[in-house]
């Protein structure tokens, strides 16, 4: 079975490349995540304070290929606790910590 692979994507429909899946993530808010787990069922919980809860607003999470996707938006700033479990007894656990957004220009 191929591993799973992480991309940060700025399209509209960005593919999961098969790779290693990260233990820990940087991103900013509003920046679009793309997580790929290996291929098979899946399900996904946001862990917050120790409890699972459903995985954070904004975010699917396709069952059948592993492809999660999660836009963050204002306010979803910090650790973000992500656990996910196959049919057959894989778990993925990862942590996306999500920092302000930066509006420095780009331009010189």
């Amino acid at each position: 079975a191929e591993a799973p692979e992480t991309t940060m994507e700025r399209s509209a429909r960005p593919r999961p490349q098969r790779g290693a899946v990260p233990q820990v993530m940087t991103a900013q808010e509003l920046e679009r995540l793309v997580i790929a787990l290996p291929e098979g069922h899946w399900t996904g919980a946001h862990v917050i304070n120790g409890g699972l809860q459903p995985l954070p607003v904004g975010s699917t999470l396709d069952n059948a290929s592993g492809a999660f996707y999660w836009q963050p938006g204002p306010g979803f700033l910090g650790r973000h606790e992500l656990l996910f479990t196959s049919a057959d007894g894989a778990v993925h656990g990862i942590t996306v910590n999500i920092e302000p957004k930066s509006f420095t220009s780009e331009r010189q």
